[in-house]
């Protein structure tokens, strides 16, 4: 079976829980079992995002946007959604800036 189709079969197979002396939960404290119970349930593309985040060792520059929006008003992540929804439509995007 080639990497591909048992990576298939593990996605269509229910894991079970691990046991509460599983090696893997060794160390854990309540905040680290929160943060895996919030992975387990987010969206996909937050898993993936806090995938890339973890096993990044080099500077990934997407996240390093994501972090910068994150924390800018409200009125600022909204002109930048829309800006990506017209990337996504394939507009161009207006020519003329502010400064």
């Amino acid at each position: 079976m080639s990497e591909l189709e048992e990576s298939i079969v593990s996605l269509r197979s229910p894991r079970a829980p691990l046991a509460s002396n599983h090696p893997l939960l060794e160390g854990l404290n309540e905040e680290d079992l929160v943060i895996a119970h919030g992975f387990h349930d987010a969206e996909t593309i937050v898993r993936q995002l806090a995938t890339r985040l973890l096993l990044t060792t080099d500077p990934d520059p997407v996240l390093a946007l994501v972090h910068r929006v994150h924390r800018l008003p409200a009125q600022w992540v909204t002109i930048f959604e829309d800006l990506i929804a017209a990337a996504e439509r394939g507009e161009a995007p207006a020519t003329e800036t502010k400064r």
